[in-house]
């Protein structure tokens, strides 16, 4: 079970990344194309959908170079262990310890197997 939910959650991500690629490589053609499909199923979360998308590859164009890609993970990397660092602090604040044992994993949401 844990297998094949990775292997989902894998794709999933894959899936994500490929539109994201292809939203900044082909940006008029995909988001028009893209706009299109959703807008079959409501014109209103189409609209909703395009701004979201937009801001995303604007976000992303602002993007130059190696550098800029690099810090952009670093810092992602820095952000995600402050959320982990706090969160385990407030398992011990809650005491959580008593209920069971307590992990940096359990900050991270992860699974310990």
């Amino acid at each position: 079970m844990a297998g094949s939910l990775t292997l989902y959650s894998a794709a999933s991500l894959l899936l994500v990344l490929l539109l994201i690629y292809l939203s900044v490589k082909f940006k008029e053609r995909f988001y028009g194309y893209f706009l299109k499909l959703v807008s079959k199923v409501s014109k209103k979360f189409a609209e909703r959908l395009g701004y979201i998308f937009e801001m995303l590859i604007q976000g992303f164009t602002t993007l130059k170079g190696t550098r800029s890609y690099i810090l952009t993970f670093i810092t992602t990397v820095i952000m995600i262990l402050i959320y982990a660092i706090t969160s385990y602090f407030g398992f011990f604040m809650l005491h959580m310890e008593s209920i069971s044992n307590v992990t940096f994993c359990n900050g991270l949401d992860c699974d310990e197997h």
